[in-house]
Formats: structure tokens, C-alpha cells, sequence
């Protein structure tokens, strides 16, 4: 028996649509060598989606590839890559964290190339990876942050973060702290619409 709940609103319909129009789904887990291969395709998607955003994407920073190829070099049984496929059709990748059979989804590249008001890849890779981490005997699928509708859609639990910011008291400080409020609100102005985007 598995406790990792999985959706069923719209999973049926997103199901019959993708499968009609491509073929049948599947899901596949990166082995070996693969993993760092996937790694960067899946990169290239993320690039292609968050690349000309304000915020960018983290593969566009040389220290973080480096970071996550040396995670999946020396701990690769800490990670897993998804791969979802309809018939030859590249739907998306996931990329996940796994620690005390939980499932921590941390960054995905989306094929937006196949995505319509019918078809939802982001929606497919999320609700197919549910399914194969229940298979896997893991207990929770968690998002980590982000207030996105599709996180919000797909989860039965939520929590809060808090982010901390201390300052000095110096005349300094106070001017970056000025600087560091303005400069969220700015990108919280230009993001916003990017992120009611749907999966």
C-alpha cells in the first residue's frame, strides 16, 4: 500500500488529450551516465522558458551547473531525473531530490512546443511522476517553494517559509536595504505575470 496521494481532478482528461494526440505516455528514470546527459537537456528546456525572464534561469550560471553535476556524479542515488514521453513526443523533464522516501521536485524542463489549452505537459510530468514515486513505495511529493496554481491545484498539504533578512545599522546598510526592497518589488511587478501562466 502507498500514502502518496495522487490527484484525479482533470488527470483523466489530460490523459485521454495528450495520448490522442501523440500517443501513449510513459515515464522513464535516468540511469548511470544518463543522468547528467538528461541533466542538460533538461537544462536546455529551462533555459528556453526562464532564459529571458528577469529572474533567468540557473543554467545559465556556470557555478550551478557545476554544482548539481557534481551532486548527480557523487550522490546520484539522492537524485532522480524523470523523463516523460508521449509516443516519440518529448513531454517534459523533472528533476527531484529524494531523501526519507520523499520525493522534493526541484526544477522541470517543459516541452511548451506540445502545450494547448487541452494539453498541460507541466500538469502531465507531475501528476506521472506522483504515480511512479507511489510505485517507488515514497510517501510524499513535495514542491518546495513557489506560489504557483499548479502546486496549488496538485497538493492536498501546504506549509509556509520564512525568509529572514538581517542589517546592520549603519547608513550603508539602510541605503542597500532601501535598495533590496525596491528592487523586489520590481521583480515581483515583472514575474507576476509570468508565474499566473498555466503549466
Amino acid at each position: 500500500m502507498h500514502s502518496l496521494p495522487i490527484p484525479a481532478v482533470k488527470s483523466e482528461e489530460q490523459l485521454k488529450n495528450v495520448t490522442s494526440e501523440f500517443g501513449e505516455l510513459s515515464i522513464s528514470a535516468a540511469v548511470d551516465s544518463e543522468l547528467v546527459n538528461d541533466f542538460h537537456a533538461l537544462g536546455a528546456l529551462h533555459i528556453s522558458q526562464w532564459g529571458e525572464t528577469p529572474e533567468g534561469s540557473g543554467f545559465q550560471n556556470p557555478a550551478f551547473v557545476k554544482h548539481h553535476e557534481t551532486i548527480l556524479n557523487l550522490a546520484p542515488s539522492s537524485v532522480e531525473i524523470l523523463q516523460v514521453r508521449a509516443g516519440d513526443t518529448l513531454v517534459a523533464y523533472g528533476y527531484y531530490l529524494i531523501h526519507n522516501r520523499r520525493a522534493y521536485f526541484y526544477c522541470s524542463g517543459i516541452n511548451f512546443d506540445i502545450a494547448t489549452n487541452s494539453i498541460k505537459p507541466g500538469y502531465l510530468l507531475h501528476y506521472l511522476a506522483m504515480c511512479h514515486f507511489s510505485e517507488q513505495g515514497l510517501l510524499s511529493y513535495d514542491f518546495l517553494g513557489g506560489d504557483y496554481r499548479y502546486k496549488k491545484s496538485l497538493s492536498n498539504h501546504n506549509y509556509d517559509f520564512t525568509t529572514m533578512t538581517f542589517f546592520s545599522s549603519s547608513p550603508v546598510a539602510k541605503v542597500l536595504e532601501a535598495a533590496n526592497r525596491v528592487i523586489k518589488k520590481c521583480t515581483n511587478l515583472m514575474v507576476s505575470s509570468h508565474q499566473n501562466e498555466s503549466v
